[in-house]
């Protein structure tokens, strides 16, 4: 074959390949440009032309903790303190009286003596009912009745019963039957619970 000849198909070939490629070029890019959309080779989400974004993980939620039989408290001073809850027990342990009804309670002989020793309980509430907790009040708590039952102090918003034994026992001794009443007030924000029993023989 003539080299001229030659060289002419080649260059004619050239030329056909060099416009198809171009032809495919431009088809694609004017799809892209019609969507306004590409999607990234990394399988993230789709972002406009010339742009590749990826998806970032969902940040983790932080868990509450489980709830839990135990009432809410706060400790945060008496400014909050609406309602001072008050009860009357005895030490299931070394017990000295008996309960002999609802807000009733029975001497019992104990040292040669007739008897009741009741443990004094309060709860220091706001006006939501949750428990104020701390030793920021200035409890006075007072025995009224047949007999005189001496009074005493705590600082603390909210206590619990003590065995007779405890040296922070909260206890009252009480001989004589009738009426009582044990009232808890708080010198602070003057708020005031009491509670009400009998003493039977």
């Amino acid at each position: 074959m003539d080299r001229t000849l030659a060289w002419t198909i080649a260059g004619v070939a050239a030329a056909v390949v060099f416009g198809l490629v171009a032809f495919s070029g431009f088809t694609l890019k004017e799809d892209v440009l019609k969507s306004g959309r590409t999607t990234s080779p990394a399988g993230g989400s789709p972002s406009p032309t010339g742009l590749s974004t990826t998806t970032a993980p969902e940040p983790s939620r932080s868990t509450r903790s489980a709830a839990t039989n135990t009432p809410p408290s706060r400790s945060d001073g008496t400014g909050g303190l609406a309602k001072i809850v008050v009860d009357v027990d005895v030490d299931g342990s070394i017990a000295v009286g008996e309960r002999v009804g609802p807000n009733l309670w029975q001497l019992s002989e104990f040292g040669g003596e007739s008897l009741v020793e009741l443990s004094v309980a309060w709860d220091g509430r706001d006006s939501d009912g949750i428990t104020i907790e701390g030793e920021e009040c200035q409890m006075l708590i007072q025995t009224s009745g047949p007999e005189d039952i001496p009074s005493f102090r705590s600082g603390q918003c909210t206590d619990g019963h003590h065995g007779a034994l405890n040296a922070a026992s909260n206890y009252i001794a009480i001989s004589k039957p009738g009426k009582y009443t044990v009232t808890v007030v708080d010198q602070v924000s003057k708020t005031k619970g009491s509670t009400t029993f009998k003493v039977v023989r």
